[in-house]
């Protein structure tokens, strides 16, 4: 997915963005993970089933509610293969920006469940963080060998760079220059 700043379509990168997501088998994708510093998310929790499927396209998205604490099991497309427990919010509220005809509209949105574990996931991609920082020292440890051989075949697979090769530093500092890119 490329783009340059002067002539941006931001529906195309959507669309692109969703198309990648369900070819390689997710249910989210945000913009720092296909190398776009804008705080974009996509996602689709039921793309599998056509009668039931979805597109959430959320530009600018900042989670305002949060509510009932559950663990998890979670997986990112970033690392293939790893899951971990993770804390998140079984219900929460979102306000994002919305493009209509050229025009940003700010919404709110409530999700529950598999979407809103999905929202935040993506969501804190967007803040700089991916799920090796919610890891474990065991779970890093268990995971060290997968960790090592994605790192070089993610940039093959997706033809973008693979998170795990930044420092946990620079996806922090990353994350400031991100909030301030909004679309």
């Amino acid at each position: 997915i490329s783009y340059t700043e002067e002539n941006i379509n931001w529906s195309e990168i959507a669309s692109e963005m969703l198309a990648l997501m369900k070819k390689l088998g997710g249910i989210g994708l945000s913009g720092p993970q296909v190398g776009i510093l804008k705080n974009i998310i996509v996602f689709n929790t039921t793309y599998k089933d056509p009668e039931k499927s979805q597109d959430y396209i959320l530009y600018n998205p900042e989670i305002v509610v949060k509510q009932n604490k559950i663990l998890c099991q979670e997986g990112c497309l970033s690392y293939p293969g790893i899951f971990i427990e993770t804390e998140r919010y079984a219900n929460v509220v979102v306000e994002y920006d919305q493009l209509l005809e050229g025009k940003s509209i700010r919404k709110f949105a409530k999700f529950a469940d598999l979407q809103a574990q999905v929202v935040q996931h993506e969501f804190f991609h967007t803040q700089g963080l991916s799920l090796v920082d919610y890891a474990t020292p065991v779970d890093k440890v268990k995971f060290s060998w997968i960790l090592k051989n994605q790192a070089s075949m993610y940039d093959v697979i997706t033809n973008y760079p693979n998170p795990v090769k930044l420092p946990g530093r620079i996806r922090k500092q990353l994350r400031a220059v991100i909030l301030m890119l909004k679309i």
